[in-house]
């Protein structure tokens, strides 16, 4: 269910339906809903779920810009090793727990609720749920905002106003909670003790500040768009089409889009300053020989300096675009906005020129399927600013790499042994929530902490007792190395475990 996308929708599912859900979404790896209502236009708010997840498939979703109203549930996610991403999301007037969650990997920023029960339940014993930026409203004065009944949660600047207090045990109507936090408010709570190898180390998250992408409006000008196929593209996958694409790109037209195809590409394609927005409308990519044998060089090569963003979109590019490039070479300073991309077979992106500032949304990148490309890391950050929501590298040895950069992270998935993140460099790095599969049963460390501030929120899983990710964390600071270790941390499904927050300031 890779690419499965529903955008700029309204769905009401009418009045008499008590029983109705929304949506049923099933998506994974790179896929999600973006600017869609679902609303029960039923007097009593009838209806189960706006939003169910219940198939266990579900995984590496972006749900940005919800409202739902209505309904028992505005979300009810109910399988056990999902792992979703929700930013900017509004739910009114639910029956029962606004958003009801019950096992995976949940990370929420934005949230703003309307409701008298509480908005957030969490009652999987292995469900992990990060809570961001919330303000949760209306609420009875014997109700918390949030209830936890198991599980973990992290929350970080969460207000309520209304609810007895912000966070209880559990909640029935009519005999009140037990508050775990008395207060209605929250800068920052961790359900579970904070790991940190110093004694010394503030125990807290690093708190680092979040951005929205700046993502340009769609230019309803047809005059100032164009495609490849004007030039002479064919997209059959066979022919040569390098010459046609880069045409389309000097044209001096600010958007470039693709008609339907496989387009076989043989050497950098560059994008000029006044390309302002290309998308590729989902067509496949094939990398030519040329451009299989360039070491750490991008398909697509951003080289237009430009104080207006460049946003790429809208890709799937499959198994035969393999080889040691890379797909976009960030080799400017211009913003460059990335989202749903899904690159199979080459490493995602790295940048060639420190100092600039990217955002990453569901972009997958798997490398290591054919040749000795198994050796790329999937994303490089040197010296940069990043954004990033839903990053899923796979079994790729060194699948993220953050050098000497300051590195946010909302959500992540990582398949296969091998070090998911490097910090290195006096680089920052806050990464909150995201699942680890099929570790490797060795030594390698999950978080590589090499003289940086890291906060890493995750948990892992696998299909058997093999699928361990011995080494949790290693530090290294001035000339020591330290580590901590998969028997520290609480106990998941299969002999998996939970990280509720480590913490390392290694700066100096």
């Amino acid at each position: 269910a890779m690419s499965n996308f529903m955008r700029n929708l309204t769905i009401d599912i009418g009045a008499g339906n008590p029983g109705a859900v929304g949506v049923e979404f099933m998506g994974n790896n790179c896929a999600g809903m973006r600017n869609v209502t679902i609303c029960s236009s039923d007097p009593n708010q009838r209806g189960q779920a706006g939003l169910s997840l219940s198939r266990e498939g579900v995984s590496g979703c972006v749900f940005h810009s919800l409202t739902i109203k209505g309904f028992e549930h505005a979300v009810l996610l109910s399988a056990q090793r999902a792992y979703v991403v929700f930013e900017h999301l509004k739910v009114l007037h639910q029956t029962k727990q606004a958003i009801d969650i019950c096992g995976g990997i949940v990370c929420v920023r934005g949230l703003v609720s309307t409701n008298a029960m509480p908005a957030l339940r969490v009652r999987g014993s292995d469900a992990q749920v990060v809570l961001l930026e919330g303000a949760l409203s209306g609420g009875m004065k014997d109700a918390p905002g949030v209830e936890l009944q198991a599980g973990h949660l992290f929350l970080r600047d969460v207000r309520t106003q209304g609810y007895r207090c912000v966070l209880g045990r559990t909640y029935t109507a009519g005999w009140g909670t037990d508050p775990l936090i008395h207060e209605s408010n929250v800068d920052e709570y961790v359900s579970s003790p904070v790991c940190t190898l110093s004694q010394h180390a503030d125990r807290r998250s690093l708190n680092l500040p979040i951005k929205d992408a700046p993502v340009p409006d769609w230019d309803l000008d047809f005059e100032n768009w164009i495609h490849p196929g004007e030039f002479g593209a064919v997209g059959d996958g066979i022919t040569d089409d390098t010459a046609a694409i880069q045409c389309a790109m000097d044209s001096g037209k600010p958007v470039i889009y693709f008609h339907p195809g496989r387009y076989l590409i043989d050497a950098p394609i560059r994008i000029p300053a006044y390309v302002r927005h290309v998308n590729f409308m989902f067509v496949d990519l094939v990398a030519g020989k040329g451009l299989h044998d360039m070491n750490d060089q991008g398909m697509f090569k951003v080289t237009g300096e430009s104080p207006e963003p460049l946003l790429m979109e809208d890709l799937f590019s499959f198994e035969r675009n393999f080889g040691y490039h890379y797909l976009f070479e960030h080799a400017a300073k211009r913003t460059l906005i990335v989202r749903n991309v899904h690159a199979q077979s080459c490493a995602a992106y790295i940048n060639s020129v420190p100092g600039g500032t990217v955002f990453l949304e569901n972009v997958i990148t798997t490398t290591g399927i054919f040749d000795e490309t198994y050796q790329h890391p999937c994303f490089v950050f040197r010296g940069q600013t990043a954004w990033c929501r839903q990053l899923d590298p796979e079994y790729s040895p060194d699948k993220i790499v953050n050098d000497g950069s300051f590195l946010f992270v909302l959500g992540f998935k990582t398949e296969g042994a091998g070090i998911a993140f490097t910090a290195t460099n006096h680089a920052q790095m806050e990464v909150l929530g995201g699942i680890l599969l099929f570790g490797a049963n060795d030594d390698t460390p999950i978080v590589l902490n090499d003289r940086s501030d890291v906060a890493f929120i995750a948990s892992t899983a696998g299909t058997t007792g093999r699928h361990v990710f011995k080494v949790a964390v290693r530090e290294i600071a001035t000339g020591e190395s330290r580590e901590v270790r998969h028997d520290q941390f609480p106990t998941r499904m299969r002999d998996q475990y939970t990280i509720p927050l480590y913490v390392g300031r290694l700066r100096t």
